[in-house]
């Protein structure tokens, strides 16, 4: 998330999805409330911005941040129904 700050650049993060072989634990989920807290806890503020339609991110800014953050909530809250990718 620093690399954001002086930068022009967006940093995703994704929640680990089950595929075969990637050693999928449901035991080991991190949700992304679980990283928007750890984040927070670290004593970073995240501002929550408007997505684009289809978007497949939620995107946050840390004030003072050239970039954005995202995070892509694939298990957690699910957003197929709206994804227009191919």
């Amino acid at each position: 998330i620093m690399l954001s700050k002086h930068k022009p650049v967006d940093v995703r993060f994704i929640e680990w999805m089950p595929f075969n072989d990637n050693g999928w634990n449901a035991n080991r989920f991190f949700s992304y409330q679980d990283m928007l807290k750890r984040i927070e806890d670290g004593g970073l503020e995240l501002v929550r911005e408007s997505d684009s339609a289809n978007d497949t991110t939620k995107w946050y800014r840390v004030p003072g941040h050239m970039g954005r953050v995202g995070f892509i909530t694939s298990m957690s809250e699910h957003f197929c129904g709206t994804c227009n990718r191919l």
